[in-house]
C-alpha cells in the first residue's frame, strides 16, 4: 500500500490576533483529512495554547516574533509542529494526568496533553519546537 503524506505550512506573528488564522488553518486541514468536529476542535485549542505559550513565555508578550507551523498528514495521523524563535523556557515535569494547582492560568500544558495523543517539547538553541500528534479515530468511537 503506498504511503500517502501531505505537508502544509504556515508562518504567523506571535500576535494573539493571528492565532485565529492558525486555528482556521489547522481546522481546514483536519476536516479535509476526515477528522471529526470534536477532534478538529481539540487540535485547534491545543494549537492556540501552544501559540499563546510562545507569545507569553518565548516572546515576552511581544507581537513581532515568528511562529512557524507545519502539519504533516499520514494515514489518519496528523503531526503538527510549532516552532518559535524566542527565549527558551523550562517546562514543568508533568505527565498531564492531573490539572495543575494554579490560581489563574497555567492550564495550557495540561490542556495540550489532554487534547492530543502525543506531545513533545524540544528546547532549541533559540526558541522551542513543540510537536503535537493527533490520530483520527474510526467512526463510531
Amino acid at each position: 500500500m503506498p504511503r500517502e503524506v501531505r505537508v502544509e505550512a504556515l508562518s504567523i506573528r506571535s500576535d494573539p490576533a493571528r492565532f485565529r488564522d492558525a486555528r482556521s488553518w489547522i481546522a481546514t486541514i483536519a476536516r479535509s483529512a476526515g477528522f471529526s468536529e470534536g477532534e478538529t476542535h481539540d487540535l485547534s485549542v491545543a494549537l492556540s495554547e501552544v501559540c499563546s505559550n510562545a507569545f507569553r513565555h518565548s516572546y515576552g508578550e511581544r507581537t513581532d516574533g515568528r511562529i512557524d507551523l507545519e502539519a504533516e498528514l499520514e494515514n489518519g495521523r496528523l503531526s503538527l509542529t510549532v516552532r518559535d524563535y524566542g527565549v527558551t523556557f523550562d517546562l514543568p515535569e508533568d505527565d498531564g494526568s492531573q490539572p495543575p494547582e494554579l490560581a489563574e492560568g497555567g492550564y495550557g500544558l495540561f490542556l495540550i496533553r489532554r487534547l492530543t495523543d502525543d506531545v513533545k517539547y524540544t528546547q532549541m538553541g533559540v526558541g522551542t519546537r513543540v510537536v503535537l500528534v493527533k490520530r483520527r479515530r474510526p467512526e463510531g468511537e
